[in-house]
């Protein structure tokens, strides 16, 4: 747990089996700067993010290498990971088996901006809407040769993989990745500023 300034590592480590009626089943981290490199944080129960709650614009993570499996959020979003805002970076980490109560069933962002490099997102389940991720307002999440499959939530249609909110300034882009759906938003906002998706 973290809330206020400093810069945390995380290297070779598994975080696994906690449990917390709050946010952030194994790590809250409010206002700081966290590297996770080589990790398991796998089986991790919360209330939002079952594994990880970032929050606040100066949050900046960074995962590398790292397996998040098995995390549940019993209460509502990010079965594995709930982004709050700030920036967030994701590189060879594999997000499976996780679960959201409502919507994200690995990953929800509620606002900043998140990369994935080379991560697999599968078998991930929401009982709302996106059952690998949920992007809300004044987000932007780019997705760059990875895995998106075989991820369910009960809501979003023919949009299950990923879904966005659509005001003006909701972006999500994914290139040359494996999906077995194409991302979907809702269509409130412009045509031109819903989900983009580039096929491998």
């Amino acid at each position: 747990y973290n809330s206020g300034a400093g810069t945390h590592t995380i290297t070779g480590s598994s975080l696994t089996g906690n449990t917390t009626t709050g946010n952030g089943g194994a790590i809250y981290c409010n206002n700081c700067v966290i590297n996770i490199d080589d990790s398991t944080i796998n089986n991790n129960t919360a209330g939002a993010g079952g594994a990880i709650y970032f929050l606040n614009a100066s949050v900046n993570a960074n995962l590398t290498d790292t397996s998040i499996q098995g995390n549940e959020a019993t209460g509502t979003l990010g079965g594995a990971i709930y982004m709050g805002n700030g920036v967030e970076s994701l590189t060879n980490v594999m997000l499976t088996g996780n679960k959201a109560a409502t919507n994200g069933g690995a990953i929800y962002i509620n606002a900043g901006t998140t990369d994935c490099l080379f991560c697999t997102i599968s078998g991930n389940y929401a009982a709302g809407y996106a059952g690998a991720l949920y992007q809300n307002s004044f987000s932007q999440t780019t997705i760059k040769n990875s895995i998106i499959y075989n991820n369910d939530a009960v809501s979003g249609g023919n949009y299950k993989q990923i879904f966005a909110t659509s005001p003006r300034y909701d972006y999500v882009d994914v290139y040359y990745t494996l999906i077995n759906q194409s991302p979907g938003s809702s269509l409130s906002g412009p045509p031109d500023q819903r989900c983009s998706y580039e096929d491998m």
